[in-house]
């Protein structure tokens, strides 16, 4: 089983040479399906890569046509893809993210007090579509307060 979380070369637009390159993976990844030694599904995090909103049709559609099955985020996920790609798969799943600090063998505590009034943490790829520099105004103009070791927003 091949789990894509991120499948992002297969949405992108490419040189000529490139989009060859990821022809010849789908055709090995598609020998080894119809052989019964592989099978493909994505995690579905994005309907497109936010980077780049330009992509290569053919390329997509040979994709999402190789693909065994999807896990969805959210029902709403789910929906957005059907509408963005009416490509039925075999198998599908619909999960959710939920909050983490259940599953903690022992629970998190709060952050000790400090002299600033907020922690920044910021996870994942930092991007420029993700505009990390709003979210440090946002916590410098006093909107959010640390609370309980995550932001409190004061609308």
């Amino acid at each position: 089983m091949l789990i894509l979380h991120w499948p992002n070369d297969f949405f992108l637009d490419h040189t000529p040479a490139r989009i060859r390159q990821l022809e010849d993976v789908l055709d090995s990844w598609n020998a080894a399906r119809k052989s019964g030694r592989l099978r493909v599904c994505w995690v579905v995090h994005n309907v497109q890569p936010h980077d780049s909103p330009s992509c290569n049709v053919v390329l997509v559609r040979r994709f999402l046509e190789f693909l065994d099955g999807r896990i969805h985020l959210s029902s709403w996920s789910r929906q957005v893809i059907q509408e963005t790609y009416p490509f039925q798969v075999q198998h599908e799943l619909v999960t959710t993210h939920w909050d983490y600090r259940r599953q903690f063998a022992t629970p998190p505590k709060p952050m000790p007090p400090t002299e600033y009034l907020i922690r920044l943490g910021f996870f994942g790829r930092i991007c420029p579509y993700k505009n990390i520099e709003a979210l440090g105004d946002v916590g410098r103009s006093g909107a959010a307060t640390a609370h309980g070791g995550f932001f409190q927003w004061n609308d």
